[in-house]
């Protein structure tokens, strides 16, 4: 069995084998693609992660690497989650208490609100073309060569 496209969304931090995408290489047909979504950089581990049982944390050059290694053309790859990453990494790094676990939870509605707008200016960035230089995570579209070209 084959795909035109495979989607990965916070499955290849939770491997031992980073090599996965090789898997997502032979199960796509030719010209199929790949997205990929990971937790960036090892510096920003925290509660978070030993609550949600991350193994890894990427770079932008691992994230490229592991794609070109499977034998992926890339596409796009960028940081996403970027306008709330300072208020992420202060949460994390500058105040955290002995109680936290994931961030994934229910937030106040204000807070709730602030963050979707956030989120909306930075889908609007994206959607022009632009790329975050930083973020909580990585992003990434990348084609297996041959086949058909559309997008």
């Amino acid at each position: 069995m084959s795909f035109d496209a495979v989607v990965s969304v916070d499955v290849i931090c939770q491997v031992d084998n980073p090599e996965a995408a090789a898997v997502y290489f032979r199960v796509l047909r030719s010209g199929g693609l790949v997205v990929i979504c990971v937790p960036a950089y090892m510096w920003m581990w925290s509660y978070h992660d030993e609550t949600v049982h991350t193994k890894h944390r990427y770079s932008w050059a691992e994230v490229t690497g592991l794609l070109r290694d499977a034998g992926f053309s890339l596409g796009r790859v960028t940081h996403v989650n970027a306008l709330p990453f300072p208020l992420v990494w202060a949460k994390r790094k500058l105040f955290r208490t002995a109680g936290d676990t994931s961030d994934v939870k229910e937030y106040p509605a204000v807070i709730d609100a602030m963050f979707r707008a956030m989120m909306a200016v930075e889908h609007a960035w994206l959607r022009t073309g632009g790329n975050w230089a930083w973020g909580t995570s990585v992003f990434a579209v990348a084609r297996k060569p041959g086949g058909s070209s559309r997008p």
